[in-house]
């Protein structure tokens, strides 16, 4: 709460050749510097040349000094525009968030949110909320419209669709509670929804279908779903990747960074059938700084957009081929092939890049697969071996009865 003064006019006795200004005191309970006496003045300009029009200055500016204060603002408060509308706000706090932004996914979903929230604020008569005023019944209501929506599909959005508003919109009332301009984030008392994960793949058949199309109709999608399958890679990277980055000296592909979606560096061992692939591409015979898929998905100097490799994928295994899987599916299809081969989870963490183990176990338990031909072939067997004659399951009979008691079943010998 702000704590102020009465407001004096330094006129120097009306005197018109002088500078005249509103003073006043202001004390700050929430800063560091709790009890210090903090000194204003704001000066009237010398070009207001009659003692009524500076005396209406002054006035005018120790109504707004008022306000100000009275909501909460800082004296010293200098983003002064920080703390107007709800929109406004929004608005000005999202261009500095999205400037922090380097990915251009996250870049084009962030705007999304941040229009929607907008559009929700506006239908509902908020946007022209003070953003103090904005409250966490505000963001509650917020929140049960965001359960509400729907995807492309028609669907009512899951958890995750959820939790990223959650995040998105969240973290704009985090910047702002940093700065000082709120006392409190109200999306704060609101928690993640649980997510379930459904890992969606391919059935053998159409996997081989879909790989056997895409070589026969587009070699550059061939190769594309290829280091899906094989390298368990997002599209997206796929499309930043340079030939720079391969390694068949040692079979490794190096990744940057600035390539990946957790900015990490890390390299990925290339298997053989896929190390075959770009032997055959003889991958040495292109300039390192080309990218492996370009335009027309072939290799070359310039970095395509993600969807030029979605609307192919979309016009051969889709509409073509009426399988309705997406290209990353072939990652989940890779993921548990690797489980069904019978490697380890740590194994498999390790090929995926997952940051930790429990990222891989959602895998392992979300796999309902057939037991691996090693499995099969060594699995412990049981009754095999001869049982004594004289063992037998014996019960009990003549133990008093009770309500709603079972029969005590013992193993004996006589």
């Amino acid at each position: 709460m702000a704590h102020y003064s009465d407001f004096a006019i330094k006129s120097y006795d009306e005197d018109l050749s002088k500078t005249w200004y509103v003073e006043y005191y202001w004390w700050n309970t929430t800063s560091s510097g709790y009890g210090k006496k903090n000194r204003v003045r704001k000066y009237i300009r010398r070009s207001i040349k009659t003692v009524k029009e500076r005396y209406a200055r002054a006035n005018q500016i120790i109504a707004e000094e008022k306000e100000k204060l009275n909501r909460g603002i800082p004296a010293d408060a200098k983003d002064l525009e920080l703390y107007g509308s709800l929109e406004f706000v929004i608005r000005s706090i999202a261009e500095y968030r999205i400037g922090q932004v380097d990915r251009e996914r996250t870049v084009e979903q962030y705007r999304a949110h941040v229009n929607q929230f907008l559009e929700w604020a506006r239908s509902r008569r908020f946007s022209n909320l003070y953003i103090e005023d904005f409250t966490f019944h505000h963001a509650g209501l917020f929140l049960n419209w965001v359960e509400q929506r729907k995807n492309r599909k028609g669907e009512i959005i899951g958890p995750k669709t959820y939790n990223t508003y959650l995040q998105n919109i969240g973290t704009l009332f985090t910047t702002l509670l940093k700065r000082g301009i709120i006392k409190a984030n109200p999306f704060f008392p609101y928690s993640k929804k649980k997510e379930h994960e459904v890992y969606k793949t391919f059935s053998d058949h159409n996997a081989d279908l879909a790989i056997a199309t895409l070589k026969e109709k587009n070699e550059g999608m061939y190769m594309i779903a290829l280091m899906v399958y094989y390298l368990l890679m997002r599209p997206v990277e796929i499309t930043r990747l340079q030939f720079s980055s391969i390694d068949l000296s040692r079979n490794l592909l190096f990744v940057e960074g600035e390539i990946s979606k957790g900015k990490r560096t890390y390299n990925i061992d290339i298997p053989d059938p896929l190390a075959a692939v770009y032997r055959q591409m003889r991958v040495w015979d292109y300039p390192q700084d080309w990218h492996l898929v370009s335009t027309k998905l072939k290799p070359g100097p310039v970095k395509i957009h993600r969807n030029r490799v979605t609307d192919q994928w979309k016009w051969i295994v889709k509409d073509g081929l009426g399988i309705q899987s997406d290209l990353y599916t072939l990652k989940n299809k890779g993921i548990f092939n690797l489980i069904q081969a019978g490697y380890s989870i740590v194994e498999v963490q390790r090929h995926a890049r997952h940051a930790s183990i429990k990222e891989t176990q959602k895998y392992f338990d979300a796999f309902e697969g057939t037991l691996s031909s090693s499995m099969k072939q060594n699995y412990p067997a049981i009754g095999t071996s001869e049982v004594p004659k004289t063992s037998r399951l014996k019960v009990v009979r003549n133990e008093p009865k009770l309500t709603n008691e079972k029969k005590s079943i013992v193993l004996s010998e006589d």
